[in-house]
């Protein structure tokens, strides 16, 4: 979370930051959103009736925790705020051609960018039911982002 929220980026860089912020986001979302790990949840449905796995246990915890903390929160704050909002060149973008625009985001790759992944990432984690128990348990905070022209 502090990397995303402190570490100061450019889309399309190419020292790297970019890329590495894919990773993790990437990886937040399938270590989250992994179903081995939330069928060893307790209560979980287990359709072949078997005891899920230490190792899965183990996960199924440290999400649970990760996810009940305020380190969910300031992730996907980070998300919202830094990895979501278009640039002002792709607000020209936009402006120039918006129906092709909307083409190619919709038809990037997740990997080549830290929207499409935070875009996936976010959405993903909103499907997510003890995300969603998490959320529902905190205050709402309203998210203001500001674009300057």
């Amino acid at each position: 979370a502090s990397e995303l929220g402190s570490r100061p980026f450019s889309a399309g860089s190419a020292d790297g930051s970019e890329k590495l912020l894919v990773r993790l986001t990437t990886l937040l979302r399938n270590v989250v959103c992994c179903a081995s790990y939330a069928a060893a949840a307790p209560g979980a449905h287990r359709p072949h009736g078997r005891p899920p796995a230490p190792e899965a246990v183990a996960c199924e915890v440290a999400v649970r925790s990760f996810v009940l903390s305020s380190g969910l929160a300031s992730v996907v704050h980070s998300l919202v705020t830094r990895a979501l909002p278009l640039g002002e060149a792709e607000l020209l973008e936009y402006a120039d051609d918006p129906e092709a625009w909307v083409w190619e985001e919709a038809a990037s790759r997740e990997g080549a960018s830290l929207r499409r992944c935070a875009e996936r990432c976010v959405s993903s984690l909103a499907e997510q039911a003890a995300v969603r128990a998490a959320v529902q348990a905190v205050q709402p905070r309203p998210v203001v982002v500001q674009h300057q022209f």
